[in-house]
């Protein structure tokens, strides 16, 4: 991840931007949260973890989506229960052979393929292609329940 650019469409307080900024040597990342107290504390955590390459956003995914559009080389989509709901704006946000890091919340009778249909048909919507790169299972959430993640470039 040396030198890319990485979206985080869902920061909140900053635990995967911060990281990613510190460790990656990123030649960017974009923290977006529509909650103002998040924001706050995640600008907070940016000054207190000395991270310099990292801008913090108070609004809306869907709507940042579009200031950003075909910039990013990550997305991470850390919303497990509504990712769904802002594939089309990753898909936007993502460059030609960018990744998008799709995390969801899954019945162990079907972990990953709804979820691959659905990035699937946002990369359809905006006339690019998918190619899925990993799928794994993050943690057990409830009896039967899954947290998920899919790892898409999306061409």
């Amino acid at each position: 991840m040396e030198g890319d650019t990485v979206i985080d469409m869902f920061a909140g307080v900053g635990p995967y931007s911060i990281l990613i900024a510190k460790s990656n040597k990123p030649s960017k990342v974009v923290a977006i949260d529509k909650n103002p107290d998040a924001v706050r504390y995640l600008r907070e955590n940016i000054i207190l973890n000395s991270a310099k390459n990292i801008e913090a956003i108070e609004g809306d995914a869907r709507e940042e989506a579009k200031k950003f559009a075909v910039t990013a080389d990550h997305v991470i989509m850390n919303l497990p229960h509504n990712a769904h709901e802002f594939l089309d704006p990753a898909v936007l946000l993502t460059k030609p052979g960018g990744i998008i890091h799709y995390y969801g919340m899954a019945h162990e009778d079907d972990l990953f393929e709804s979820f691959i249909k659905l990035i699937r048909a946002a990369a359809e919507r905006a006339g690019r292609q998918v190619e899925v790169l990993e799928k794994r299972v993050v943690r057990s959430y409830a009896p039967h329940q899954y947290n998920v993640c899919i790892e898409a470039r999306i061409l």
